[in-house]
C-alpha cells in the first residue's frame, strides 16, 4: 500500500485478479476528488466512489449497501472486472497522478508566493514603524552601565506587558526577561559593542519573556553615549517582530515543502530559463532523458526535443513568458541521450520573482 501503491492501483490489482475481483471495492478518498477521478474509479471496478469527509451513518449505509449487493450478486456500476485495457488504464491513471501533482505543485507555488507577499509588506513595515519609534521615542530604554541603572519607556512596559513603576536591574532582566538561551548572545553582544569603544549599538535579535509567559522576538538598536570619564550609558529602542519571525518561518516550511515535492516526485520536472535552457532538473527527469543533473545542466530546450514539435514548444514558451497565456499542456517527444524518442505529456508554468518579474518556466513531464 501507500506509498508504494494507491487506492486506484489496489483496486486496479485486485479487480484484475479473478480471484479477488468478486470483493467488493470502495473508493474513500479526499486525494482524487474531481468527476474525472471517480469516473476512473468504476471503470476500474470499484463499486463506489465516496469523498472525505462523509457523515458516518451515511458512510456506513453505503458500506452496508455495497456489501448486501455484494451477497445478493446484485451488479453495479463498476462491479466485477476492470473494463480498461492495460493502456488505457495506464494512460487514464498517468493523467489522474499528473493532474493531482500539478495541482500540488501550483498550491505550494501559490503558498511560497503569498508568504513572500507577506514578507515584503512585514518589512515595509517594520521600516515605518522604526520610523515612528524615532520620532516619538516609543518602544525605548536607557541603561546607565556604571550605575547599573535601567529605565524602560511606558510604551516598552506595554509591550512587555509588566506593572510601570517596579524597580528594573540588569541582573533582574537577565533572570527574569532575556531568554536563557540567548543570555550568552545577548551577553556577548553588549560586552562587544562596549568594548568597541563606537557609539553605535548594532543591530541585534534575540527573545524576550513576556509577563505572561509567552516569549517574543525583538530587534534592538541604539547608539552608546560616554561622559568625560568614559562611563557609557545606552540608549535604545526596541520592535517587536514576533509576527514576521513567524512569517519567516512559514515561508522557510513551504520553500521546504515545494522542494520536497520537486525533489522527490515521480514526475519529471526541470527548471527552464527564459532562454530555454535548463537550469535545475530533478532525477525523475534525468532518468527519463537518461543524463545526470550535471550533463543536463545547460543543455537547450531543442537538444532535448523532437525537431517537429520543437518550434510549437518554444512558440508557447514565449507565449508563457510574455504572460499571454498562464501555462500550458502539450504532448511532445524527447530526445533521449541515447537518441530514443521518448513521448510524454508536458504542464508547463512561469515563475516570477517577488516583483512579479518572469524569473524561470517551471515544467513537469508525465
Amino acid at each position: 500500500l501507500m506509498p508504494r501503491m494507491d487506492g486506484f492501483q489496489l483496486c486496479r490489482s485486485v479487480k484484475a485478479d479473478k480471484n479477488l475481483r468478486h470483493i467488493p471495492f470502495i473508493v474513500y478518498t479526499a486525494t482524487y476528488t474531481s468527476p474525472q477521478d471517480e469516473a476512473y474509479a468504476l471503470k476500474l471496478g470499484a463499486e463506489r466512489f465516496i469523498l472525505k469527509p462523509a457523515e458516518p451513518e451515511e458512510f456506513l449505509t453505503v458500506v452496508r449497501t455495497v456489501v448486501r449487493e455484494a451477497e445478493e450478486s446484485i451488479p453495479t456500476a463498476g462491479a466485477g472486472a476492470s473494463s480498461l485495457g492495460e493502456e488505457e488504464s495506464l494512460r487514464l491513471y498517468s493523467e489522474r497522478l499528473a493532474e493531482r501533482l500539478q495541482f500540488k505543485i501550483e498550491q505550494a507555488q501559490e503558498e511560497i508566493e503569498a508568504r513572500r507577499r507577506t514578507e515584503h509588506k512585514l518589512r515595509e513595515s517594520e521600516r515605518r514603524l522604526k520610523a515612528a519609534q524615532c520620532l516619538a521615542g516609543v518602544g525605548d530604554f536607557t541603561w546607565d552601565v556604571a550605575r547599573n541603572k535601567i529605565t524602560w519607556s511606558d510604551a516598552l512596559f506595554d509591550i512587555l506587558g509588566y506593572p510601570k513603576g517596579i524597580h528594573i536591574s540588569f541582573e533582574w532582566i537577565n533572570n527574569k526577561v532575556h531568554h536563557p538561551e540567548d543570555l550568552p548572545r545577548i551577553k556577548r553582544w553588549l560586552d562587544d559593542a562596549l568594548a568597541s569603544g563606537s557609539e553605535y549599538l548594532p543591530a541585534f535579535e534575540y527573545r524576550l519573556l513576556r509577563s505572561d509567559g509567552e516569549y517574543i522576538h525583538v530587534h534592538t538598536v541604539g547608539e552608546i553615549r560616554r561622559d568625560e570619564h568614559g562611563n557609557a550609558t545606552v540608549f535604545a529602542t526596541i520592535q517587536d517582530i514576533t509576527s514576521r519571525k513567524k512569517a519567516e518561518i512559514s515561508l522557510r516550511e513551504s520553500e521546504q515543502l515545494f522542494r520536497s515535492i520537486y525533489e522527490h516526485s515521480g514526475m519529471g520536472l526541470t527548471r527552464v530559463s527564459l532562454d530555454f535552457r535548463i537550469e535545475h532538473a530533478n532525477q525523475a527527469y534525468c532518468d527519463m532523458l537518461g543524463y545526470t543533473p550535471d550533463e543536463i545542466v545547460g543543455m537547450h530546450l531543442k537538444d532535448i526535443t523532437r525537431p517537429e514539435i520543437l518550434e510549437e514548444n518554444l512558440e508557447r514558451q514565449r507565449q508563457l513568458g510574455r504572460g499571454e497565456i498562464d501555462h500550458f499542456r502539450l504532448e511532445k517527444g524527447f530526445i533521449h541521450k541515447d537518441g530514443h524518442t521518448v513521448y510524454g505529456i508536458l504542464d508547463a508554468n512561469l515563475i516570477r520573482d517577488r516583483e512579479g518579474k518572469p524569473e524561470y518556466f517551471l515544467g513537469g513531464v508525465v
